[in-house]
């Protein structure tokens, strides 16, 4: 039983991480729609660098990225186009969705699940320190926004 209810909570920790960001994104005043598809290029862009280099810090720092990336294009389209921020952060989320197992087919030949070899992941989300992570952000979250 606490090995499901562990797993429960590591599997919550990048669900908790975006929900805090999109909470301090909010409380700016700043409406992000676009964070499912943000977090998916960067799951994505992850994925394939570390299969492809088999380095755990290289594929998180892609990760990042990528992430960063599809933010950028959010905040492009909504603030130097002029567009509707909520049409824009779906428009990300759809191209996510379409666009990802396409490039998926492309470099690893499948659009299923990707897989990476054993012993790749390091310590980072592997144990109790992932969720350590989201108690920290949490902890610091809540601390910034009393204060």
């Amino acid at each position: 039983m606490s090995t499901i209810l562990f797993n429960t909570f590591l599997a919550g920790v990048p669900l908790i991480i975006a929900g805090l960001g999109a909470l301090l994104s909010q409380k700016a005043g700043v409406l992000n729609i676009a964070i499912e598809g943000e977090m998916l290029f960067g799951a994505f862009a992850a994925t394939i660098i570390g299969l492809v280099t088999g380095s755990p810090l290289l594929a998180l720092l892609t990760g990042i990225l990528a992430g960063v990336a599809a933010a950028w294009i959010h905040v492009a389209a909504a603030i130097g186009l002029k567009a509707n921020i909520f049409i824009s952060g779906l428009g990300i989320n759809l191209l996510s969705i379409g666009i990802i197992p396409s490039l998926s087919k492309a470099i690893t030949g499948t659009r299923a699940v990707l897989r990476l070899p054993p012993g790749f992941s390091g310590a980072a989300f592997t144990n109790i320190s992932g969720i350590l992570l989201a108690a920290a952000t949490t902890t610091g979250c809540v601390v910034l926004l009393y204060y």
